[in-house]
C-alpha cells in the first residue's frame, strides 16, 4: 500500500496541475496545492505568466471535499492572491465566485471548522483588498439564507470583519442594509448577536441616523433595545481602515503615506477620524423608493375633502406615515401639492393644517431636487403660518423650511420671500423667520451665505431697530451669524452704521461671545481665525446724528408704520397717504422719548410760563384744589391761544407729571385731556414726540366710560395737528400692550370713527389692514367685533377690494362674519369714484380749526387742497413679478396640456394668495397667455379667458395698457363653438369693463360681431352682453361702437339674433336721447356700418 502511494505520487508530478488537482487521490491534490504555493511564493511580479495558470486551478480545488485538502487549497490561494493583480482576481476568482460550484461549498463545508473558517476569512479579504469586496459581500450574503445556523454566523462574521478592515469605502453598506432585516427574525440567537453586531460596526462607520433611519424600525423591539445600547457605546469619532486595496496602497505609497495594518500600529488609531458631523451617510442613497401615490388609494382623497376635520387629519397623517421613508419614488405629486397648499392657507383646524405641514416637510426630505419648484412655491405660505399661536404648527414650519434648505434650495433662491417675512406685521412671524436664518447661515456654504449679503443681511439689520427686545435679539445673532460665517465681521459694517449706540453695543458682546471661549479662545465650531477678529472690526462706531436729526428715515416701527412705499399709491391730490409716516426715523419709542423733559425741568418751566399759584395747585393733595387749578390753567391758555408756539410742548409734557397720567379723580383727569386737546386745536407747533406724550397717558383711559370721551376727542385734536396715521401707529401699539382688553377694543372703536371722519386718504391703509388682522386673531371677542366694525366703516370707502386683502390671511368663520358687515356697509362714493372726508388734516405751522382739505403736514402749501380722494389708490398692489419664473412661463406653453393646465392654476394662486391686487409687472405672462387663446383644449382656452378678467381685477386701471394687445384675440373667441367659451369670454368682459372704461372695450366687441366668420352664437352672446351693459346705464361714452353692433344684428338671418340687435338699438337710442337732454353728444366718430 505504502508503496502503491509513492508511486501514485510519483506519477503524478508529470501530470498537469489541472490533472493533479482533479486526480482521486486527495494527497495527490494536496500536493499539488503545496507546490502551486511554493511556486507562488517565487513569483516577484504580477505579471509573471503562471498566475494566469494557477489561477483557475485553485478556484477548481475550492470545490474540494477533503479536509486536508481543502485547506492546502485555501494556503495556496491566499498565496495566489497575494501575488496576483485585479486582472487575476477578476479574471479568475470572481467568476468563480459567482458561480454555485465554488463560493456555496467553501462555505458550506469550510465554516464549519475553526481553522479553515480563519483561513477562508482571510481568502475573503485578499479578495477585498484586490477590490472584489462587492463580489464577495454578494455571494456571502447569499449564505445568510442557509438552514445552517453556523453557517450564517460565519458568513455573518466574514461581512463584519471586512467592514470593520476596510470600511464602508470598499465595502459598500447598501446590500447589508437590505441583507440585515432577515437576520434580525432568526430564531438561533447566535445569529441574532452577529447581526447586532454587524448593525453596530455599520453604525462606527456611517454614524448612527442611517441606521437609525433604515434598519431600527425593522426591528423586534427586544432587539431594538439591545441595538440602541451599542449605538449609545460607540465612540463620537468614526473609524478609519485598517486596511486598503491594492490601489490605495499604491497611492499611499507615492505620497509617502505609509499603508496597511503595520502602518496602523504606529500611525493613528482606528477611531482617531473625523467627528460624524463632517462625514454623515445619508440615508436617502442607500434607501429604496417607496412609492407613495400607489399606497394612499381613493379613500384618501375623499377624507382629505370630508367635512370632519378628523377624517382631514388622519389622511394627512397617512400621508406624513408613508412620505416618511428615507426616499421616494420620482411622480407627479402636482395634486398632493396643491391640495397641501390649500389646507396650509385656508383650513380652519389647526391639527390638520399642522399635518399638512409636517407632509410638505416629509415630501421635501423623500424627494429633494424633485420637490425644488415645488418647494419655492409653499415658502411663503409656510412662513405666514410662523404667526400661529401653536407651537407644534410652528415647529412643523421650522422643520420643514430647514428640510426644503438642506435638500431642495439655497437660501439665495428664497432671499425675497425671506425678506418679506421680515416685513411682515406680525412680530412672531419675524422673530421665527430670524431664527430660521440663522440656521440657514450656520448650515450653507461661505459662498451662499455671501449671495444674500445684498438683501437678507440690511433686512435683518433693519429689523435689528425695532422696539421689541425678542425681535432685536434675533435680529442681532442673524448678524453675528453672517460675519462668522464669512469669516470677517467687517462684512456687516455697511449696515450697523445705522444701529443705535446700545444696539451696537450688544452687538459688540455678542460678537465678543460668539468669537470667544474662555481665554480668549475661538469659540468651538466656528470659522478658523473667526476667533481673532476683534469686535471693532465690525465698523460699530458712534456715529449717530444728534438728536433731532437722525440718519435714518421711513423707518417702520412695531406697530406696522410703512414708508412712502407701504401702500404703494398716491391720492389724486399728489401726496402719498404714506407720506405722512415720511417723518423722520425716531418715530419708534427710543426715538420718540429722547428730549424729553424730566419732572424737575417740567416743574421749573411750569412756574416760569404760569406763575407758582398754578404750580402749586396742581401738586395739591386736594382733588378740589387741582380741579379748580386745571379750570384756570385752561382759561389761561385760552387767553393766550394766539402765542402757543413756545408753550405747547412744556405744557403737554408738564401735564404728564402734574398732576400726571395716574390722577385718580376723573374730573381732573378730564379736564386734563380737554387742555390737551385745546393746546392741539390751537397751536401749530405741536410735534410728534408731543403726540407721543399724550397718546402714553390718554390710551389706558379708554377704557374708562367716563373719560374715554375727553380723551377721544383730544386723539382726533392730535389727529387734526399731525395725520391720524401717527395716532393710529401710536395709539393701537400702546393699547395692544395693555393687559385689559377693553383699552384695545375701545381704541379700535374710536379709530373706525376716526377713519370715517377722516376718510383713508390720510391713513396708511395697509398698515390699518395688517394690525386689524392682528386683532382679528385675538381670543377676545370685543377686540374682534372692534376689528370687524372698523373694517367695516373701511369698506365704504375701499369697496370690495378690501375683503380680497383680509381672505387670505383671516379664518372662514371670522371671514364670515366680515363679509356680513360689509354687506350692512356698501361702498358709497361720489359720481366721480373718489371719497370726501368730513374732518381735515391742518397745514404744517397753522393753527386754529382746519379749514381745508389737507392730506397731511408733508403736503403741498396750496391754498385750495384736495378734499377727495379716490379709495382704490389706497389698497396696496403687490409686485408679483418675481414669481413669474421663466418655468411657470414655459410650462404655460408645454406640449402637455396638464402642464399647462397646471401653470395657469399657479398664476391664479399667485393673484389670490396677494389679495387679489397685483402692480402690472408681470414679465412674459401677457404674451405666454395670449398663445392660449388658440389653445387645442378649449377648456384651458376658457380658463385663460377667466385669468384675464381676474389679471384685470387685479390690476386695477393699469389693465389698460397691459391688456390691450389681448384684446381682440380674447374677444375672437367669441363664436367658439363650446358654449364654456363664449361663457367665460362674458365673465372677461365684465371683468374688464370694471378696471378699464367701457370705451375702450366696446370696438373690439363690435369687431367681433361683425366678423365675417363670426357665428350665430357669437354674435347672440356679444349681443346680450352690449345690452346689459347699456341698460345697466354704464355706455356714456363709445354709443357710435354699439350702434354698429346693433345695426349689423338687425340685418342676421338668425332671427334671435336680429331681435338681440333690435334691443340693443332700443338701448342705444334711449342712451342718446338722455345724453342729448344732458346737453353732451354721446357719439365722438361715426364708424361705418358695414
Amino acid at each position: 500500500m505504502a508503496d502503491d502511494e509513492v508511486n501514485i505520487l510519483s506519477a503524478a508530478k508529470h501530470l498537469s496541475y489541472a490533472e493533479r488537482v482533479g486526480h482521486k487521490n486527495w494527497k495527490v491534490r494536496s500536493e499539488a496545492f503545496d507546490d502551486i504555493k511554493s511556486s507562488c511564493q517565487q513569483v516577484f511580479s504580477d505579471e509573471d505568466p503562471v498566475l494566469n495558470q494557477y489561477g483557475s486551478v485553485l478556484v477548481k480545488g475550492t470545490a474540494d471535499t477533503n479536509a486536508a485538502a481543502l485547506d492546502k487549497c485555501l494556503e495556496a490561494l491566499q498565496t495566489f492572491l497575494e501575488k496576483a493583480n485585479e486582472s487575476h482576481a477578476a479574471r479568475h476568482v470572481r467568476l468563480a465566485m459567482i458561480s454555485l460550484f465554488s463560493l456555496p461549498n467553501l462555505l458550506s463545508s469550510v465554516l464549519l471548522m475553526r481553522i479553515q473558517t480563519h483561513k477562508a476569512k482571510e481568502v475573503y479579504i485578499a479578495f477585498c483588498e484586490l477590490e472584489q469586496a462587492d463580489t464577495v459581500v454578494e455571494s456571502v450574503i447569499k449564505a445568510f439564507a442557509d438552514k445552517v445556523p453556523k453557517v450564517v454566523v460565519a458568513a455573518v462574521d466574514i461581512v463584519t470583519t471586512a467592514l470593520s478592515l476596510f470600511g464602508v469605502k470598499v465595502v459598500s453598506p447598501q446590500p447589508l442594509l437590505k441583507a440585515l432585516p432577515k437576520l434580525f427574525e432568526a430564531k438561533q440567537e447566535p445569529v441574532r448577536d452577529g447581526a447586532k453586531n454587524l448593525t453596530a460596526e455599520l453604525c462606527c462607520w456611517t454614524g448612527p441616523k442611517l441606521v437609525q433611519d433604515t434598519l431600527l424600525d425593522k426591528m423586534p423591539d427586544s432587539m431594538r433595545k439591545d441595538v440602541e445600547k451599542l449605538l449609545e457605546d460607540i465612540p463620537a469619532m468614526r473609524k478609519t481602515p485598517e486596511r486598503f486595496t491594492r490601489k490605495e496602497q499604491a497611492k499611499q505609497a507615492v505620497s509617502g503615506v505609509p499603508a496597511g495594518p503595520a502602518a496602523t500600529a504606529a500611525g493613528p488609531t482606528p477611531t482617531t477620524a473625523v467627528p460624524q458631523e463632517d462625514e454623515g451617510m445619508d440615508a436617502y442613497e442607500f434607501a429604496e423608493p417607496a412609492n407613495v401615490l400607489s399606497e394612499l388609494g381613493k379613500d384618501f382623497w375623499e377624507m382629505l375633502a370630508a367635512k370632519k376635520w378628523s377624517e382631514r387629519r388622519d389622511a394627512l397623517a397617512k400621508l406624513r406615515t408613508l412620505a416618511s421613508a428615507a426616499r421616494l419614488i420620482s411622480a407627479d405629486y402636482g395634486d398632493i401639492n396643491r391640495e397641501l397648499k390649500k389646507i396650509i392657507s385656508k383650513d380652519s383646524h389647526i391639527g390638520v393644517v399642522s399635518e399638512a405641514i409636517a407632509c410638505v416637510g416629509m415630501l421635501s426630505r423623500g424627494l429633494r431636487k424633485e420637490f425644488s419648484s415645488s418647494a419655492r412655491v409653499f415658502v411663503p405660505v409656510l412662513l405666514d403660518k410662523f404667526k400661529d399661536k401653536n407651537t407644534i404648527c410652528v415647529t412643523n414650519v421650522s422643520e420643514a423650511l430647514s428640510f426644503m434648505h438642506t435638500y431642495c434650495f439655497a437660501m439665495a433662491d428664497i432671499q425675497d420671500d425671506l425678506v418679506t417675512a421680515l416685513e411682515h406685521k406680525n412680530p412672531k412671524v419675524k422673530v421665527e423667520t430670524l431664527k430660521l436664518i440663522e440656521g440657514f447661515v450656520g448650515s450653507a456654504s461661505k459662498a451662499n451665505a455671501a449671495k444674500v449679503h445684498s438683501t437678507v443681511l440690511p433686512a435683518a439689520a433693519k429689523s435689528a431697530s425695532e422696539a421689541a427686545p425678542d425681535i432685536r435679539e434675533a435680529a442681532l445673532a442673524v448678524l453675528v451669524a453672517f460675519g462668522l460665517k464669512a469669516g470677517s465681521v467687517s462684512v456687516l459694517s455697511k449696515v450697523t452704521d445705522k444701529l443705535d449706540d446700545s444696539r451696537k453695543k450688544k452687538l459688540e458682546e455678542m460678537v465678543q461671545q460668539a468669537t470667544a471661549g474662555a481665554g480668549g479662545a475661538p469659540a468651538p465650531g466656528l470659522p478658523t481665525g473667526v476667533g481673532d477678529v476683534a469686535p471693532r472690526a465690525l465698523g460699530i462706531r458712534n456715529t449717530n446724528a444728534p438728536a433731532g436729526k437722525p440718519p435714518v428715515a421711513g423707518t417702520k416701527g412695531p406697530a406696522g408704520k410703512r414708508g412712502a412705499q407701504g401702500t404703494g399709491a398716491k391720492a389724486k391730490s399728489g401726496s402719498s397717504s404714506a407720506s405722512l409716516n415720511a417723518g423722520p426715523a425716531d418715530d419708534d419709542d427710543a426715538g420718540l422719548a429722547a428730549g424729553t423733559l424730566s419732572k424737575a425741568e417740567a416743574e421749573e418751566k411750569l412756574l416760569g410760563l404760569f406763575g407758582e399759584g398754578i404750580l402749586a395747585g396742581l401738586q395739591s393733595s386736594n382733588w378740589k384744589e387741582r380741579l379748580t387749578t386745571m379750570e384756570a390753567l385752561q382759561q389761561q391758555v385760552q387767553d393766550r391761544k394766539e402765542n402757543l408756539e413756545g408753550t405747547s410742548s412744556v405744557l403737554i409734557q408738564a401735564l404728564s407729571y402734574l398732576p400726571g397720567w395716574n390722577e385718580r379723580n376723573f374730573q381732573v383727569l378730564g379736564k386734563v385731556f380737554e387742555l390737551i386737546a385745546l393746546v392741539a386745536t390751537e397751536s401749530s407747533k405741536v410735534s410728534k414726540k408731543d403726540a407721543f406724550t399724550a397718546v402714553t397717558g390718554l390710551v389706558d383711559k379708554m377704557s374708562d366710560m367716563k373719560l374715554k370721551g375727553s380723551a377721544g376727542q383730544a386723539l382726533t385734536a392730535m389727529s387734526e395737528a399731525l395725520g391720524p396715521q401717527f395716532v393710529f401707529a401710536q395709539l393701537h401699539k400702546q393699547a395692544a400692550a395693555q393687559k385689559n382688553p377693553k383699552v384695545l377694543s375701545e381704541s379700535v372703536n374710536w379709530m373706525a370713527t376716526a377713519v370715517e371722519e377722516f376718510g383713508l386718504g390720510t391713513i396708511d391703509v395697509k398698515a390699518l389692514i395688517d394690525n386689524m388682522k392682528v386683532d382679528l386673531a385675538s381670543t377676545n371677542a370685543t377686540i374682534r367685533n372692534a376689528a370687524i366694525n372698523l373694517l367695516g366703516v373701511a369698506h365704504k370707502q375701499l369697496g370690495p377690494g378690501l375683503a380680497d386683502m383680509l381672505r387670505s390671511d383671516v379664518k372662514p368663520a371670522l371671514m364670515t362674519a366680515l363679509e356680513d358687515t360689509f354687506k350692512r356697509n356698501p361702498q358709497e362714493q361720489a359720481s366721480s369714484h373718489e371719497v370726501i372726508a368730513t374732518r381735515k388734516v391742518r397745514k404744517l405751522g397753522q393753527a386754529g380749526k382746519p379749514a381745508g382739505g389737507y392730506h397731511g403736514p408733508a403736503a403741498d402749501d396750496d391754498d385750495e387742497p384736495p378734499a377727495a380722494f379716490d379709495p382704490d389708490a389706497l389698497l396696496p398692489r403687490t409686485d408679483i413679478s418675481s414669481q413669474i419664473s421663466s418655468k411657470l412661463v414655459a410650462n404655460l406653453s408645454s406640449a402637455n396640456w396638464k402642464e399647462r393646465n397646471a401653470a395657469l392654476d399657479e398664476v391664479d394662486d399667485i393673484i389670490k394668495s396677494v389679495g387679489g391686487r397685483i402692480q402690472p409687472t408681470v414679465g412674459d405672462l401677457m404674451p405666454a397667455l395670449k398663445g392660449r387663446m388658440s389653445d387645442t383644449n378649449r377648456n384651458l382656452t376658457a380658463k385663460t379667458l377667466l385669468l384675464l378678467g381676474e389679471l384685470a381685477r387685479a390690476m386695477g386701471p393699469a389693465f389698460e395698457g397691459v391688456g390691450r394687445p389681448l384684446l381682440s384675440t380674447a374677444v375672437g373667441n367669441i363664436s367658439d363653438s363650446k358654449s364654456q367659451v363664449r361663457a367665460a369670454i362674458v365673465g372677461m368682459l365684465d371683468a374688464w369693463i370694471s378696471a378699464v372704461p367701457l370705451e375702450k372695450v366696446l370696438p373690439a366687441v363690435a369687431d367681433a360681431v361683425a366678423a365675417p366668420k363670426a357665428s350665430s352664437e357669437g354674435k347672440l352672446t356679444g349681443l346680450k352682453w352690449l345690452a346689459t351693459v347699456l341698460d345697466d346705464g354704464r355706455a356714456s361714452k363709445g354709443l357710435a361702437q354699439a350702434l354698429r353692433a346693433a345695426t349689423l344684428g338687425m340685418n342676421d338671418k338668425a332671427s334671435d339674433v336680429r331681435e338681440a340687435g333690435t334691443a340693443v338699438m332700443s338701448l342705444v337710442l334711449e342712451a342718446s336721447q338722455n345724453a342729448a337732454s344732458d346737453g353732451t353728444y354721446p357719439w365722438s366718430h361715426t364708424p361705418p356700418l358695414l
